[in-house]
């Protein structure tokens, strides 16, 4: 899965917008990205929630004015924040 680490990247380098943490949805799938995400952002906060299509309910606990979802597989240009 190197893709996944392509992707955390293409969100950290993004350079109009500072992050300030990285919160990990976690639907239980048994794939094992989630212990590479884990590992990849050891400092991230996690939320558990069963596997669902949309993470909406989940987001309720991040205390930010914004917030970028993204999947495994996502990759966003320079200019996404």
């Amino acid at each position: 899965m190197p893709e996944v680490s392509v992707a955390i990247a293409s969100v950290h380098n993004q350079p109009t917008y500072r992050l300030s943490g990285d919160w990990i949805i976690y639907d239980g799938r048994t794939d094992g990205c989630f212990g590479l995400v884990q590992y990849l952002l050891a400092d991230a906060r996690v939320i558990h929630q069963e596997n669902a299509t949309k993470q909406i309910g989940a987001l309720d606990p991040i205390d930010s004015e914004f917030y970028a979802i993204q999947d495994a597989d996502d990759i966003h240009s320079e200019a996404f924040l």
